[in-house]
């Protein structure tokens, strides 16, 4: 069921205009087999890049989807398992979350050794790493361990975003997931400690996009959907976000192409419209210029092309 699931999202995600994606943490290879078969046409829905099974703490965020691993040569040993599924990215697990029941969102879980361990065996297969990282002290053992992106990072202070300046290092705020659970709350059934923590990161949350904004900070869209109604295919909402957060229309089309495809690691083949590369294209009802919320509207989505070939659209 989880797997027709999967496919059903995927094929949402892609008719909403967004035409590749990185997943980042699946179980039982769900979303290694998806890549293949949206690679292979059986399936229609953005191109994949995937993790596998995040790397964490024994009981750390995100335990039930991931590998637990304790200390630096199991932190070597499962980042290997995972390059050897087959996966494009290793994902490593610097800080506690929101819906993960006992743990502090802010506090430090893998080490700057067991996440240097990590980042080392991905580089060294030519792989990217990304980080979930909320609170300051896990950031800045991911920064220092090598780490290539940081997801959500709720709590940087100067010296996280000096290094993400100077490192060149992407910023994923993710703003969508934090939004969805605060309103829709409890009253729709989300656990009482995932609305309370979330409440309580949110004021840091905005202070760090603002900072990172503010110091030319890489900011690239994700929204970690799958969390609480943070839905499959509505995903453009968080450029609307990023706009409510200060930045321009275009910074946030940026964050989501451009910016996008150098996280993923494709800024040769996807992100801007140029001779050469692959022509993925959206064509849009309207000037998300002028209202970067047109985006979010299923009927003005006209048309999306996939490399080239119409997915969308007559």
């Amino acid at each position: 069921m989880t797997a027709l699931k999967a496919a059903a999202f995927a094929r949402q995600t892609l008719m909403a205009g967004v035409t590749s994606v990185r997943d980042m943490g699946g179980k039982a290879g769900i979303d290694l087999g998806l890549k293949q078969a949206i690679k292979a046409g059986i399936v229609a829905g953005p191109r994949l890049l995937v993790s596998g099974q995040l790397i964490c703490m024994t009981g750390g965020h995100g335990w039930q989807l991931g590998r637990e691993a304790d200390g630096v040569d199991e932190v070597r040993k499962a980042a290997r398992e995972q390059i050897k599924a087959g996966v494009d990215i290793i994902k490593l697990m610097a800080t506690g979350g929101v819906l993960t029941p006992a743990v502090e969102p802010g506090s430090e879980q893998l080490t700057e050794d067991e996440l240097r361990a990590g980042v080392g065996e991905a580089h060294k297969a030519g792989k990217k790493t990304a980080t979930h990282a909320m609170g300051t002290k896990g950031i800045l053992n991911a920064l220092r361990a090598g780490i290539d992106s940081i997801e959500h990072g709720v709590c940087l202070d100067a010296e996280a975003v000096a290094l993400m300046v100077q490192r060149g290092v992407p910023y994923i705020p993710t703003l969508s997931a934090l939004y969805h659970i605060e309103r829709q709350g409890v009253a729709a059934g989300i656990p009482v400690f995932a609305v309370e923590k979330t409440l309580k990161v949110k004021p840091f949350h905005l202070e760090s996009i603002r900072m990172a904004r503010e110091a030319g900070v890489r900011v690239a869209m994700g929204t970690d959907a799958g969390t609480p109604f943070n839905r499959h295919g509505g995903n453009l909402a968080e450029l609307q976000f990023l706009v409510e957060a200060g930045y321009a229309p275009l910074e946030a089309i940026e964050a989501g192409t451009r910016r996008a495809a150098q996280v993923l690691g494709m800024e040769k083949e996807l992100g801007t419209i140029e001779e050469g590369k692959l022509a993925d294209l959206v064509v849009v009802d309207g000037s998300p210029l002028d209202d970067v919320g047109l985006l979010q509207q299923p009927d003005a989505i006209r048309f999306v092309m996939q490399g080239g070939k119409l997915v969308k659209g007559e």
